[in-house]
């Protein structure tokens, strides 16, 4: 399976009404989460996509499907988050739960189980859950673990330099060596080290214009 741009707009052209799709791909960040996310929603993810192909390169490790899939839940939140916006409230609360619904997009799309576990607790790199939750949702599969480490550096990069991505850039490598070392991943894995490196100092690319 490849996936990609074209594909996710399909999907949101057939889930949209054509007002929301239009306002989608006009790509405001402030429709999307802008504390967090640099770009809108489209911009945001064809960032993480092209974030993810590189680091597939270097690693061997295949996560473009995951970052193309990883955000989509989105797409069905999306109107929300506009009204939300149209009532001067913080769009971001529409999207709680999104990575879920990513999840449940992936499994129906036949991604494997473990990707889709990925896929659906990408978040928990920013937020204060433990190693060991971490390790345990992930089923203590090394290789899942390793692309969750890739598929949350792509993510991470592909918010783009918010103050708030600023501070928490930084801390993201932090929370990989914890779930490292509790999974019994070296310290200087390839894997961890290409991810740590790329979420502290690798930009974001700007998005495209997604009209036409």
């Amino acid at each position: 399976m490849r996936l990609g741009m074209k594909w996710l707009c399909s999907i949101a052209e057939g889930v949209l009404s054509d007002d929301d799709f239009q306002l989608l791909l006009a790509d405001n960040p402030a429709h999307h989460a802008p504390q967090w996310h640099q770009f809108g929603v489209l911009g945001h993810t064809n960032a993480v996509i092209v974030e993810a192909r590189r680091l597939s390169e270097h690693s061997g490790i295949d996560i473009v499907d995951l970052a193309v899939l990883h955000d989509a839940g989105k797409i069905q939140q999306f109107p929300r988050a506009f009204k939300l916006f149209r009532l001067g409230e913080d769009p971001a609360r529409a999207f709680i739960g999104h990575e879920a619904k990513s999840a449940v997009l992936a499994e129906a799309l036949g991604v494997d189980d473990l990707s889709c576990l990925v896929i659906k607790h990408h978040d928990l790199a920013y937020l204060p859950a433990k190693a060991q939750t971490i390790v345990n949702l992930l089923k203590s599969s090394h290789r899942s673990i390793r692309k969750w480490f890739l598929l949350c550096a792509a993510d991470g990069v592909g918010k783009g330099w918010t103050e708030n991505q600023k501070a928490q850039r930084p801390e993201i490598p932090k929370k990989f060596l914890e779930v490292a070392c509790f999974a019994g991943i070296p310290s200087d894995d390839p894997v961890l080290e290409l991810a740590s490196r790329a979420v502290t100092e690798w930009d974001p690319v700007i998005p495209p214009s997604f009209w036409g």
